[in-house]
């Protein structure tokens, strides 16, 4: 019984320890393709930015709720697209403040990342 225990304990922990050194190794790794994989540090930063551009364009989770990912990427572009419409007639006016300003540029830098996605995808 003892050596059965054992045998199992055995089997067990070389089963789990294969994928547990992939796991560990892959983590800031080449690939063959010479693509680096994604660090947990820059999913970070696109969260972080991700939730400053909702915040300037005043969209909540709460507003995104229960919708489709089209419906939700389609209010997206119409709120980003309003947003710096409005940006842009202040700046025309000389009214833009200087954290409006690097509103205005966060958008651009989103809207057109998001442009070049959707030309990719097709």
């Amino acid at each position: 019984m003892r050596k059965w225990i054992a045998v199992s304990l055995a089997a067990g922990f070389l089963a789990i320890s294969p994928s547990a050194l992939v796991a560990q190794s892959s983590t800031n790794s080449t690939t063959n393709s010479g693509q680096t994989t994604t660090t947990k540090p820059d999913a970070a930063k696109k969260a972080e930015q991700h939730r400053q551009i909702m915040a300037i364009l005043g969209i909540t989770k709460a507003d995104l709720k229960g919708l489709t990912p089209e419906e939700r990427a389609a209010k997206i572009k119409t709120a980003t697209d309003n947003k710096i419409a409005e940006l842009e007639k202040k700046q025309a006016a000389g009214t833009l403040t200087e954290k409006e300003q690097s509103d205005l540029a966060l958008l651009k830098k989103s809207q057109h990342h998001g442009h070049a996605k959707a030309k990719t995808d097709s």
